[in-house]
């Protein structure tokens, strides 16, 4: 075999490993985006909402986990009888947005842990700490969506919700400040607090006698 046809043959397979490549990356960015979590799916969930803020995020090497720790300012769903609330601050798969900082005040909305790792990094934080005020760990609703930094505005706290996807109903209390969009703190309480009520009455309503 002359020295042309090996690098004819050289070029063939260069060509052809390009081609799968640029098939696979694709497929492997598509996997990654997803579409944003729509803002009523949070608030009409059935999860823990609260106001927190953060005290701390470490590497935590007992858990295995970036954990974020955080004062429980106040629940807005949920967290009966909680007094310390932590989260997950990191990915767990390519889509997850979960993280925090140190110091900010978020509204978040919460779930349970699902995956084994993260059920038993839930059990060795409850243990570190004396049994009567416990930190119970959560993950981030939405895949990191259900972090919501807030920031304040004179005397009003806005959430960050650029992130979300929002129904037509909170687009008239949207505020633009630059690149931010924000709704009130106040009107997302008010929502929750109405779908905490409408809820009770779903479930006295099948409760009752015909």
């Amino acid at each position: 075999m002359d020295l042309s046809e090996r690098a004819r043959r050289w070029v063939g397979r260069l060509l052809t490993a390009a081609c799968l490549v640029s098939l696979v990356l694709p497929a492997t960015t598509a996997s990654a985006r997803r579409a944003p979590t729509r803002l009523a799916t949070l608030l009409g969930g059935a999860g823990p909402a609260a106001v927190v803020e953060v005290l701390s995020v470490d590497n935590d090497k007992l858990l295995g986990l970036r954990v974020a720790r955080c004062k429980l300012i106040r629940r807005l769903r949920g967290l009966r009888g909680v007094e310390r609330v932590a989260f997950v601050a990191q990915r767990l798969r390519s889509s997850d947005r979960s993280h925090a900082i140190k110091g900010e005040r978020l509204l978040v909305f919460l779930s349970r842990p699902k995956t084994k790792r993260v059920r038993r990094a839930a059990k060795l934080l409850a243990a570190m700490v004396d049994s009567q005020h416990p930190y119970v760990l959560f993950r981030l609703a939405g895949a990191g969506d259900g972090r919501l930094p807030l920031s304040r505005r004179g005397s009003r706290w806005q959430a960050s919700v650029g992130h979300l996807r929002l129904g037509k109903t909170l687009l008239p209390s949207l505020v633009r400040a630059g690149s931010k969009r924000l709704l009130p703190l106040s009107l997302l309480e008010k929502r929750l607090a109405k779908g905490k009520k409408g809820k009770k009455g779903k479930t006295s309503r099948r409760g009752a006698k015909p």
